[in-house]
């Protein structure tokens, strides 16, 4: 409760490296905690996109969080059972249930920053089975629950198609739609917008539609927006930036 509390509260790296500290902690204590490994799987994520200092300190804390979601989802003796007969994770997601939906959706996650931040075009050709092996996670989401979260698993799955090429999979029409019903099911999740605007728009050179997505997240108050505090914060600030350079995303 407390690290949640402080969670709220978290809008500089103080602040959110003690809610760090708690949840490690905590996991010190109970290595088996599923909320507290999902949640710092989350955290870790976004520590290493906005706070990591060096290109290896955030590759670190995103292979990390996908480490920590694994250990979440192994919590589910099914799916663990499986893995200690070495399948691999993503061919062994009928095993987990909606009570497994945020450690399916941190895992995919740090995949795809790690895909989205820290390769080049190159490194992302060579690397694009990790994605593609990533959309059985999606999959399985949209399984179990399309809305949750207000809409991650279409979101997730938007992101993965804008990134893979269209011979392995990738296909901006359907990350359009996908896009469309997350924000129809979490239209108070700024991560919509935001990430439609920079993944989406950017690469269909949609001047328009980059402007719009991200004016509709720069004015809000991240307290009214869905999305934990701490990214909500983080977003509507890069927004308001990035509208004032709109030109720099399409050259």
């Amino acid at each position: 409760m407390e690290a949640d509390f402080l969670t709220n509260q978290a809008n500089t790296l103080e602040r959110f490296k003690t809610v760090l500290d708690i949840q490690q902690r905590i996991l010190n204590i109970d290595p088996l905690n599923f909320e507290t490994l999902w949640k710092l799987s989350r955290n870790t994520r976004f520590h290493g996109q906005i706070y990591a200092s060096s290109v290896q300190t955030r590759r670190a804390s995103y292979l990390q969080s996908i480490q920590l979601a694994e250990r979440a989802l192994c919590t589910n003796q099914a799916f663990k059972n499986l893995i200690d007969r070495n399948t691999s994770p993503w061919n062994a997601t009928d095993a987990l249930c909606v009570e497994d939906l945020p450690a399916l959706h941190y895992y995919f996650l740090g995949v795809f920053s790690m895909f989205l931040t820290d390769m080049n075009k190159t490194g992302k050709l060579i690397n694009a089975h990790w994605i593609n092996r990533s959309k059985a996670f999606v999959n399985r989401m949209i399984e179990l629950d399309d809305t949750w979260g207000g809409g991650h698993p279409h979101y997730d799955r938007a992101l993965y198609l804008c990134q893979l090429p269209s011979w392995f999979g990738g296909d901006m029409d359907k990350a359009g739609e996908e896009f469309e019903k997350a924000i129809a099911i979490g239209p108070l999740w700024v991560n919509n917008y935001y990430m439609r605007a920079r993944v989406y728009r950017t690469k269909l050179k949609d001047k328009k539609g980059f402007v719009s997505d991200l004016s509709i997240i720069a004015d809000m108050d991240p307290r009214d927006s869905d999305a934990p505090f701490p990214n909500s914060c983080e977003y509507i600030s890069q927004a308001r930036i990035m509208l004032k350079d709109v030109n720099s995303w399409f050259t």
